[in-house]
């Protein structure tokens, strides 16, 4: 045949390389309710903040902190000889949404076959041991996540492919106190195996991506204060106030309009009487 004539010899395309598949893993998430998030080594109480300090920068990703819709209040009262002066810290409570913040565990989660391995379910306990510790529950050894006024819970997204492993993993890691009934800490907040009941809005940006969250849940303890009661609490530490500190970390109440209210009539009639 005519060398002309021939049929123009095809070049082989190059074969794409195929991505690579993302090695499965769960991911969680810590929530913060108030002082977890802004107390630092200029407490009062030094080694506390150092502590949670210290824990922030090891075990999360703060520079993703994100707003999380929950429904939260001013509603335990702390011991008026402790280190909060009887002022009011924040608990779950309610049916009123606040906005709380929240921060992805820095720790890579694997996941084999659809099972959560050995290996990944130990760094997911020593995440809520961390957590404990941060929260002064866990103290001078002791393992458990349960103290006489808070408990460290795990939360898990209904829609996580990984919910029923993260179930049977927490049933293990969670140690509970026989002589505590953290279940009664603040109406079906916490269940008896140390599960948080509240809901969550796991469709929100803030909560894309994970599969858990813990979070501490403290004992309400007394009545729902008013607004009063809390500016009351929390006037005589000024700006230093537990109040004053987590509505300038950006964590919100429902109650805070009504609050600063009563903050500012206080200041109002101190002036007043000055003059």
């Amino acid at each position: 045949m005519n060398a002309a004539c021939k049929a123009p010899t095809r070049k082989r395309e190059a074969a794409k390389p195929k991505r690579a598949r993302k090695p499965a893993r769960v991911t969680g998430a810590v929530i913060f309710l108030a002082s977890l998030l802004w107390e630092d080594d200029r407490e009062a109480d030094e080694p506390l903040g150092k502590l949670r300090m210290e824990w922030r920068k090891k075990h999360l990703v703060m520079d993703h902190l994100a707003d999380l819709r929950v429904p939260i209040r001013y509603w335990r009262k702390s011991g008026i000889n402790g280190r909060r002066k009887g002022q009011y810290t924040m608990v779950f409570a309610g049916k009123e949404l606040g906005t709380a913040k929240v921060s992805k565990l820095s720790a890579v989660l694997p996941v084999r076959a659809g099972v959560i391995p050995a290996k990944t379910e130990t760094q997911i306990a020593r995440e809520a041991d961390a957590l404990a510790r941060a929260e002064d529950i866990q103290k001078n050894g002791d393992p458990r996540h349960v103290c006489t006024w808070g408990v460290v819970a795990m939360a898990i997204n209904p829609n996580s492919p990984h919910r029923a492993e993260l179930r049977r993993v927490w049933r293990r890691i969670f140690k509970r106190d026989p002589n505590k009934e953290h279940w009664r800490f603040g109406p079906d907040v916490v269940d008896r195996s140390g599960f948080l009941r509240v809901k969550l809005r796991w469709s929100d940006e803030a909560l894309r991506g994970v599969d858990f969250c813990l979070a501490t849940q403290t004992n309400p303890a007394v009545p729902l204060p008013s607004p009063q009661a809390i500016a009351d609490a929390a006037r005589p530490m000024g700006a230093n106030s537990y109040f004053h500190r987590t509505v300038s970390a950006g964590i919100v109440t429902v109650d805070d309009e009504a609050i600063h209210a009563c903050l500012a009539t206080a200041r109002a009639g101190v002036s007043e009487t000055v003059e």
